[in-house]
């Protein structure tokens, strides 16, 4: 039950029941705190909800310098604890840091993203330019190509200018037939979350220094690591130990008594005596 001094604060995967007594001072400082926990540690994102006159520009490095003010870190760090606390694990801050890089994905680093393409919003479907300038220098490389062994098509403006690389997709476009085409877009890291950034294991740059691709970690040891923390996994173990019974049948029927040369000879027979082993008489009692 959540009493009257108490108010909830959304978090990511849990509900976190947060006392009004801990709050900050400051209640745009407090709605920050509770946007940063709830959309996954994203500071820019966060700042941006508490202080929506901020200018885009100065969004990364406010919400940076609010986030590292010791008041607002160990007000993050109190509700990390209460989140921890909530998924009722030992080693809860292990498992809350598993849980958000293994859940994290590949849309949240590299989303995929579809654009029309040069065709889409063409005059008459044909290629579309950028602008005039574009097709200037498409006009000067297909006038040095003459001279080569393999000259280039030469660029036509009847497709017209104004392509924009962000263009819906045009469904009735017979070029790409209504597909358009798709474009991996590269978050900056200032807007990944928590899990996302600790999912991000490197990067691979282009020879202008440009991001071309994150490399990311594998998610499912993530995963694995969060419910082995859990206790989700049942250990199953097994003995292998052989037990091993010999039967030995005894005889059913009864039979005649055995003399003791009988015995001796059958004894040798099974090889249990060896032939040329002697045996002392039966019939001699000794005298100690």
């Amino acid at each position: 039950m959540i009493h009257a001094d108490t108010q909830p604060l959304s978090a990511n995967p849990v509900q976190v029941v947060v006392k009004a007594g801990e709050v900050l001072r400051d209640p745009r400082h407090e709605v920050f705190v509770g946007e940063y926990m709830k959309n996954g540690g994203v500071a820019c994102k966060a700042y941006a909800v508490a202080y929506p006159e901020s200018s885009p520009a100065g969004l990364r490095s406010n919400s940076s310098r609010l986030l590292a003010r010791d008041d607002v870190a160990a007000r993050v760090r109190a509700l990390r604890r209460v989140m921890a606390d909530a998924l009722n694990a030992e080693l809860g801050e292990l498992v809350l840091q598993a849980h958000e890089v293994g859940t994290a994905t590949l849309h949240d680093v590299m989303p995929i993203e579809t654009y029309g393409c040069r065709h889409c919003h063409g005059l008459g479907n044909a290629y579309q330019w950028r602008d005039a300038e574009e097709l200037c220098r498409a006009l000067d490389k297909h006038v040095a190509s003459l001279n080569g062994p393999k000259p280039l098509p030469r660029p036509s403006a009847a497709g017209g200018f104004g392509y924009s690389a962000r263009a819906p997709v045009n469904l009735e476009c017979e070029h790409c037939r209504g597909v358009g085409v798709a474009v991996s877009r590269i978050v900056p890291t200032a807007e990944l979350s928590v899990g996302a950034r600790q999912l991000v294991a490197g990067v691979v740059l282009r020879d202008d220094g440009s991001v071309e691709r994150y490399l990311l970690e594998d998610r499912a040891k993530y995963l694995d690591q969060r419910n082995k923390l859990a206790g989700h996994y049942v250990v199953k173990t097994e003995s292998r130990a052989f037990n091993v019974n010999y039967n030995i049948a005894a005889p059913v029927s009864s039979q005649a008594p055995m003399s003791a040369e009988d015995a001796l000879a059958k004894l040798r027979a099974i090889g249990v005596l060896a032939p040329d082993v002697p045996t002392a008489d039966p019939t001699i009692v000794s005298e100690q």
